[in-house]
């Protein structure tokens, strides 16, 4: 499943590469309610998209997070971020989703679901 078909994104980069995608600009952990108002936690990234025409911000939320794991993220500000969402076909815990960074493994963690808030283009 590749994460970047949403329609939102679509609507606005529609030749999205991965290799646009840059260094971090917020990682935002909170607690938050899910539907049934149950406390989980929640994670929000803001990511840029710089390509030769235009540059993004995608910001994406991550919902009811699990077994996070950060090592570093104090990136360099031109640097591209190797980003995935892979979906996992175990559902342990209601936990759908491994997101990563998996060239740099600055961060991972595993989520029940997520989606994109905005695509602004800056």
């Amino acid at each position: 499943m590749d994460w970047y078909l949403d329609s939102k994104i679509q609507k606005y980069i529609r030749d999205f590469d991965v290799i646009h995608l840059m260094q971090l600009n917020e990682f935002r952990y909170y607690k938050d309610y899910n539907e049934a108002y149950e406390k989980i936690k929640s994670i929000e990234l803001n990511i840029p998209y710089k390509n030769s025409k235009e540059n993004f911000e995608i910001h994406l939320k991550f919902i009811n997070v699990k077994s996070i794991e950060i090592k570093d993220l104090d990136f360099h500000e031109e640097s591209i971020l190797s980003f995935n969402i892979s979906k996992l076909n175990k559902g342990w815990e209601r936990l759908n989703y491994l997101v990563e960074d998996f060239e740099e493994q600055t961060f991972k963690f595993y989520c029940e679901d997520y989606k994109v808030l905005s695509v602004l283009k800056v």
